[in-house]
């Protein structure tokens, strides 16, 4: 019996582990945090079109990144790692960067449909080369 309820505690542990990661899965869309929801809009009214925004962390804005709060370039910069976003004139996040030790490392470009304001194309610099041709994504 002792033995028994041993393996199906093992095995319910083990089923719920599946399921997590299943419920967990990346698919794109994951859904921001009142705290992020916050962060993002706070800076909507302040943003201007191609400057580099900063900061130590960033937010997965469905298939876009972006950074979190922001802060300074002399604040960002003595971290390993740091993150740098532009945005468009609708406010859009154009391009978005990760920086270690002061060198890109990652950067992804979006482009997006005019009419209906949503992403078009992704193209994804990891690791990040010059020259180099990105992988793309395209979303219909």
């Amino acid at each position: 019996m002792k033995n028994t309820l041993k393996n199906m505690t093992m095995y319910l542990g083990f089923v719920f582990l599946i399921f997590s990661a299943a419920a967990c899965k990346d698919d794109g869309y994951s859904k921001l945090s009142e705290k992020d929801q916050e962060i993002i809009n706070s800076r909507r009214d302040r943003i201007k079109p191609n400057l580099p925004y900063y900061s130590d962390r960033f937010i997965k804005n469905g298939m876009a990144l972006e950074i979190g709060a922001e802060k300074n370039y002399e604040e960002v910069y003595r971290n390993y790692e740091f993150y740098e976003a532009k945005y468009d004139e609708n406010k859009r996040v154009i391009e978005f960067k990760t920086y270690e030790k002061g060198e890109i490392s990652f950067m992804e470009r979006y482009f997006y449909d005019e009419k209906t304001q949503k992403l078009l194309k992704k193209e994804i610099y990891k690791p990040y080369v010059e020259n180099k041709k990105p992988e793309v994504k395209i979303f219909n």
